[in-house]
């Protein structure tokens, strides 16, 4: 005959949110674990201490919001994703710097730039 007393369940708004802290902590001790070889990529790629800080912030924004579950290799996980950022860091305009290749003729005032001074 089955027990009739309260029964608990997973579902439970205490226990689902110390699940959820636990599976945060393993998240940010993975990160952790792996944060100095992940700032070596990125500063590897970049060349700026700045700009790597900025790709691990966003690796960690990213590895918060990713199902752990669902990764087999979370260490590859975090390598990869922070390769991939660090290159399309690398690939943008605002850290290429670009600039224009027409001389701004603005700077010669009225004559034109072939001109003696």
């Amino acid at each position: 005959m089955p027990a009739t007393g309260p029964q608990t369940t997973t579902t439970e708004p205490a226990l689902a949110r110390s699940a959820g802290e636990d599976d945060m902590d393993a998240a940010l001790g993975t990160f952790l674990a792996e944060r100095t070889r992940l700032f070596r990529i990125a500063y590897r790629i970049l060349g700026d201490v700045t700009g790597a800080e900025d790709v691990l912030q966003e690796v960690w924004l990213r590895w918060q919001l990713t199902q752990h579950a669902e990764v087999d290799d979370p260490t590859a996980f975090l390598a990869t994703a922070t390769t991939r950022l660090a290159v399309d860091v690398v690939r943008s305009a605002r850290h290429r710097h670009e600039v224009p290749v027409e001389p701004q003729l603005a700077d010669f005032g009225d004559r034109p730039p072939w001109t003696p001074h």
